[in-house]
Formats: C-alpha cells, sequence, structure tokens
C-alpha cells in the first residue's frame, strides 16, 4: 500500500521546511472536523498534521498510518513529550492500510498519494474504512515547472494533477468533490462518501 521512507529523508521530513509552507492548523478549517471524531493520518510520516489532529480530536481519536516503522517511533517520541493519548500509531502492511471498514469519520492523505504504487487500491481502502458520510481529504502539490515551483515537494514528473486526484476519488466510489488552493504550491480535494 504505503512505500516505506529513505531513512536518511527522517530528518527532513521532521524539520520545518513543511511548516514553513502549510500551517496546520489552517488545514484544519477546512476540514469537516469535529472534536469527536475518528480520524485517520494515512502515511502520518514524523506527525505533522498528526499531532494538530489529536489536539482538536480532544474527544475523539486519531490513526497514525505509516509503513516506516521508524517515522511511528518518531511520532511516538512527540506524542508522549506533548502528552497526547488519543492517536493510536497503525503500521500499514503491503496489501492493507490496517484500518477497520466503517470505522473513520475522516482520512488525510496529505502528500503521500504521489508516492504510492496503487493508488485506487488505496482509495477504495479509504472508502471501506469510512462510514456513511465520512470525508478523505487528498493534499498534494501542483504539477508546476520547477522553476514556478522552488520550495519543497516531489519532483514535477511525480506530482499528481488536480483532475487525476478527482477522477481517482470519483472512480473509487465518492460521491461529493470540491476542491481549492492551499497555498500557490499545493491543492485539497474533499471527498465525501
Amino acid at each position: 500500500m504505503l512505500q516505506q521512507r529513505d531513512p536518511r529523508q527522517l530528518e527532513t521530513l521532521m524539520g520545518s521546511s513543511q511548516g514553513d509552507l502549510l500551517d496546520p492548523t489552517h488545514l484544519l478549517a477546512l476540514l469537516p472536523l469535529r472534536p469527536y471524531q475518528v480520524v485517520a493520518d494515512i502515511g502520518c510520516g514524523a506527525g505533522f498534521f498528526t499531532i494538530a489532529l489529536a489536539k482538536y480530536l480532544f474527544d475523539g481519536r486519531v490513526y497514525a498510518v505509516d509503513a516506516d516503522q521508524e517515522m511511528l517511533d518518531a511520532l511516538g517520541g512527540k506524542l508522549r513529550d506533548v502528552r497526547l493519548n488519543n492517536v493510536k500509531l497503525v503500521r500499514s502492511a503491503k496489501e492493507s492500510l490496517g484500518l477497520q471498514e466503517d470505522s473513520l469519520d475522516g482520512v488525510l492523505l496529505a502528500f503521500v498519494l504521489h508516492g504510492v504504487p496503487d493508488k485506487k487500491a488505496v482509495v477504495s481502502q479509504v472508502l471501506s474504512s469510512l462510514r456513511r458520510g465520512g470525508w478523505m481529504a487528498v493534499l498534494e502539490w501542483h504539477k508546476q515547472q520547477p522553476e514556478e515551483s522552488p520550495v519543497g515537494g516531489p519532483p514535477v514528473e511525480q506530482r499528481l494533477p488536480l483532475q487525476e486526484v478527482e477522477e481517482l476519488a470519483r472512480s473509487g466510489g465518492f460521491r461529493s468533490l470540491e476542491h481549492r488552493d492551499l497555498t500557490t504550491r499545493q491543492y485539497m480535494v474533499l471527498a465525501r462518501k
């Protein structure tokens, strides 16, 4: 399902460079969140969005899902430091995200879908893990030329065009779609089951 990251990237992913581009609090304001919901952060890495979600979902739960045990261990340390106990760490398997059917109110896929080999399988598993009326938020990088997007993100050839993400959601069974630019470099597609 999800791919493990190169261990040499851990320091970069834990750094503040992504934080300079997108404020997690701004993102939370754009999501249909309620403090009691159960939400999964798929491809959570070292917890850039997970910690913000866990603070907001004080009466809910966050499932932090990643293929990389080193990332999950780093996130576990951060969670202990900030004393958050409403996060469950889940290591995804090659064939499964490790989430139960009809168990989630929402799913965040932040800057991970472009690197997933079987995007349709991930979207399908996300859909089955959502309760009726649940939502999926996909954050990705605009497909721009390098000179237009000098800071951060994957190589341009790996980026997903907005239309491709919308088509993945539609063909995967999501019924309602909306999209918006988060920054000049990043966009979000919000889909509902």
